[in-house]
């Protein structure tokens, strides 16, 4: 996890070839930029670790894997505005959800989602 916050204050979380142009792209399906500035600081966070999980799959086809990236971008760019960076994560993960989409109560406290 230290090497995700560094990664973040040095603003290579997204691959060096990320870029703001690049961030302004594709997401993720279900996923809105503006639902990144309207999440708590826990859901931000959850949704890095879970953006994090998500590019470690092996076999992720190459598009998607860039969209996750430019998305990753996004999300690290709200963290430094917020000046947070990434944390041990406090419970599980909802495999399948964004942070927005988390419907188990349990995970949603674990995760300081307000």
């Amino acid at each position: 996890m230290q090497q995700l916050g560094e990664r973040v204050r040095s603003g290579t979380a997204g691959g060096s070839a990320d870029t703001a142009a690049d961030s302004a792209g594709a997401q993720p399906a279900g996923a809105d930029p503006a639902q990144l500035k309207a999440c708590s600081d826990g859901m931000l966070l959850y949704e890095w670790e879970w953006l994090e999980r998500r590019l470690e799959q092996p076999g992720l086809d190459p598009e998607h894997r860039a969209d996750l990236r430019r998305w990753l971008s996004l999300l690290r760019d709200e963290l430094q505005a917020r000046s947070l960076s990434p944390i041990r994560p406090p419970g599980p993960l909802q495999e399948a959800c964004h942070a927005w989409q988390v419907n188990d109560p349990e995970i949603r406290r674990l995760w300081s989602f307000h």
